[in-house]
């Protein structure tokens, strides 16, 4: 559990770290994991430098992950090698040499092996990220921007990217907050 104030933090850090990889308005951070605070993080660093969250669930057969990852080409995939569900190591492994489009795989974990990255080593590579760098990557965020893309249940066909702004994803959650009776 985080608090916002955490939240913040991770996303400010995350925000550096993303920028310091190369990432620019406009491109895709694929993100494999399950529902976590980190991969929400991820999400919202992403979106605040213009950068659009490809979602990746390691529940997924590796061929749909396989094409999801060829048909967004995100530069960066970010993945989480181990959790309560299992071990998904093995298939990062399998898109980091396989999908041309990725410049850099992490698989995020503790860091007991040679494979993962810990997430406070991903979070320290902004660190030489100033505010200048960070505000002028974020000055040309518009509401209408893609956040996210979704792909479909694909019923008939290929699965679709279903691409979704940042305005969309802020009305949907005022809704949300309306019907659930939160107040500021």
């Amino acid at each position: 559990r985080w608090t916002y104030h955490d939240l913040a933090e991770q996303v400010e850090g995350l925000s550096r770290a993303l920028v310091a990889n190369g990432i620019c308005k406009g491109d895709r951070v694929a993100v494999m994991g399950t529902p976590r605070p980190e991969c929400f993080a991820v999400m919202l660093a992403a979106s605040s430098i213009g950068a659009i969250t490809v979602g990746l669930n390691p529940k997924f057969p590796l061929d749909e992950l396989r094409y999801f990852v060829s048909d967004a080409e995100p530069p960066l995939l970010l993945g989480f090698g181990q959790d309560a569900e299992g071990d998904h190591r093995a298939m990062l492994e399998t898109l980091a040499h396989e999908a041309t489009c990725l410049e850099r795989v992490l698989v995020l974990g503790d860091g007991a092996d040679d494979v993962t990255t810990p997430w406070t080593v991903l979070l320290a590579e902004g660190d030489g990220v100033d505010d200048t760098a960070l505000a002028e990557a974020r000055a040309e965020l518009q509401p209408r921007d893609p956040a996210l893309i979704v792909y479909t249940s694909g019923t008939t066909g290929r699965p679709k990217g279903a691409v979704m702004p940042n305005c969309g994803l802020v009305y949907c959650s005022r809704v949300q907050a309306d019907r659930w009776g939160i107040d500021p």
